[in-house]
């Protein structure tokens, strides 16, 4: 796993918006979404996705709990992580996780 700090930026800029305004799932308070942000940082021609998770969980539990998907029939997060030539980041932002790079 590299280090990206574009995506690092962007995952920081929306964990901050978050926080600040008390907000839970993809869109930002500004109305954008990952690929808005993202763009912020640079142009991207790898597949890039988003999941997030909300809690003190460690890490390889968030990663179980996502491959897991519970309670979500379209199994999104799932389909994210093992997507082929996906890229996966993955960062602590105060009590949030970010995911958007890495490679599988």
């Amino acid at each position: 796993m590299q280090p990206c700090g574009e995506l690092e930026s962007a995952a920081l800029d929306f964990a901050n918006d978050t926080e600040l305004n008390n907000l839970i799932g993809h869109i930002g308070s500004d109305g954008n979404s990952t690929s808005h942000r993202i763009k912020k940082y640079g142009n991207w021609d790898v597949k890039i996705g988003e999941c997030l998770r909300y809690g003190n969980e460690n890490p390889r539990d968030i990663v179980v709990a996502w491959l897991v998907d519970d309670n979500k029939p379209l199994r999104g997060h799932r389909n994210n992580v093992l997507q082929p030539g996906m890229y996966i980041y993955l960062y602590l932002c105060h009590a949030m996780l970010y995911f958007s790079k890495s490679i599988l």
